[in-house]
């Protein structure tokens, strides 16, 4: 109500995607893209769960993060930068790139 700022995070260039929402292995978290990375804030208080590189050449990632239940986060951009599913362990990281292949 009085427009006060919450909280601040992430000291990086702006990412262009729409933020996600996601309760994985019971942890609320809010993962977005920022210029040069992939990350995951609480919420409820702007602490980062976890953050993995994805540079592009331009800086530009616009593509909303996606999540594939139960523990899957789908990112891709473009500028040769490509795609990747990560695996978010009960920890609360995003530990292991998941290997998989497009079609076409």
């Amino acid at each position: 109500d009085t427009g006060h700022v919450a909280w601040a995070a992430i000291e990086d260039t702006a990412g262009y995607s729409t933020p996600v929402v996601a309760t994985i292995h019971g942890t609320r978290q809010a993962i977005f893209f920022t210029g040069s990375r992939v990350s995951a804030l609480d919420p409820a208080d702007g602490r980062q769960l976890w953050s993995r590189a994805w540079k592009t050449s331009y800086d530009v990632n616009a593509a909303m993060p996606v999540l594939i239940p139960p523990d899957g986060i789908f990112v891709s951009s473009s500028y040769d930068t490509g795609a990747a599913l990560f695996r978010v362990t009960g920890g609360g990281s995003a530990g292991s790139e998941m290997p998989f292949r497009m079609a076409g």
